[in-house]
């Protein structure tokens, strides 16, 4: 492969592994960092939450004017509340897990970008962009979980709006410079073995 294009997969892999560590700290140690966030306005006489934000190991709300109330830290959470009438099972939380898997992947396939087997490449890159598009999908199911579970508490008290957090954000980014990557690196794995085959010269007639 020509030496830009391993340049490339390099930078798209050193992004990706950046970006999956943001993401895999998550909530409650960044704040900043979570998946899907659920914005209330409470109206006079309505509760004080103004935030949910779910992250990879835990949900966290917001109550102002600085308060931050978290869950305890720890993989396929479980939401309870009780004085709204809301519930979420760990089951829809339990596929974020896989945003660590996949940045400990991508770190092998950063570690692996400069070495002479393409095999252990290329697998360490599927298994970065499958876990990471893995995690993804369960960034997507929490979203619209939230929404139709909560949603339901959009009434006179409450004005509800559910939006992506920046974590799912950086999920996406980081599927998808995995995913150039990957093929970057099923690309340089093909041209190395159509290098490799045996060329046989044709045999000479031997009347000439």
């Amino acid at each position: 492969m020509p030496t830009s294009l391993s340049d490339l997969r390099f930078s798209l892999l050193s992004c990706s592994c950046i970006l999956g560590l943001l993401v895999s700290i998550s909530l409650p140690h960044l704040s900043a960092m979570d998946m899907v966030r659920l914005y209330w306005v409470p109206s006079e006489g309505g509760h004080q939450i103004t935030q949910l934000r779910f992250g990879v190991w835990a949900f966290c709300l917001e109550v102002p004017p600085s308060a931050r109330s978290c869950s305890g830290a720890g993989p396929a959470y479980p939401l309870y509340m009780p004085m709204l009438g809301a519930s979420i099972s760990s089951s829809w939380t339990r596929g974020l897990v896989a945003q660590p898997i996949a940045m400990i992947f991508t770190i092998l396939a950063l570690s692996l970008s400069s070495s002479h087997r393409l095999s252990a490449r290329f697998l360490t890159a599927i298994l970065a962009t499958f876990f990471t598009i893995l995690s993804f999908a369960a960034q997507i199911a929490l979203l619209i979980k939230v929404k139709t579970e909560l949603g339901k508490l959009n009434n006179n008290l409450f004005r509800e709006s559910t939006k992506p957090g920046a974590g799912f954000w950086l999920s996406s980014i980081s599927m998808v410079m995995l995913s150039i990557a990957t093929c970057l690196t099923f690309f340089d794995e093909r041209e190395c073995n159509i290098s490799e085959k045996p060329r046989y010269l044709p045999l000479s007639d031997p009347e000439n």
